[in-house]
């Protein structure tokens, strides 16, 4: 759970680096069951994608989460190659929610999943 390591990464240091050039989509698990939910009440039927809206490189994930949890910890820019990954991770994987429509599903902005998520982690 990325929110997750970043609080517990932002709550033992000053500042931390993020990569800023990969780009996906948050997901807030609840949205998603909700979604799945109503596509199954839908009978929806082939491939539907379901992430929150809106895309993000991690690194703006990062600054939303320290930002929202009231942490200040820097949180700094770098790139993947400064990491080393079992796999390669894409550059870009931003799903496009397209595949909702015919169903009337509509998802939250990520950025107003982040404070539904705290109160989850909290509660």
């Amino acid at each position: 759970c990325f929110p997750d390591t970043i609080l517990k990464l932002a709550a033992t240091r000053h500042q931390i680096d993020v990569v800023n050039d990969q780009r996906g989509s948050p997901t807030f698990t609840f949205d998603l069951a909700d979604a799945i939910k109503r596509l199954c009440h839908s009978q929806a039927q082939g491939i539907v994608h379901c992430t929150n809206e809106g895309p993000c490189s991690w690194y703006d994930f990062a600054v939303e989460v320290v930002g929202q949890a009231d942490l200040a910890t820097v949180v700094r820019q770098t790139t993947s190659d400064k990491y080393v990954r079992p796999a390669e991770r894409p550059k870009y994987s931003v799903l496009s929610l397209a595949s909702l429509a015919p169903y009337g599903i509509k998802m939250p902005p990520w950025k107003q999943s982040l404070p539904k998520y705290f109160g989850e982690r909290m509660g």
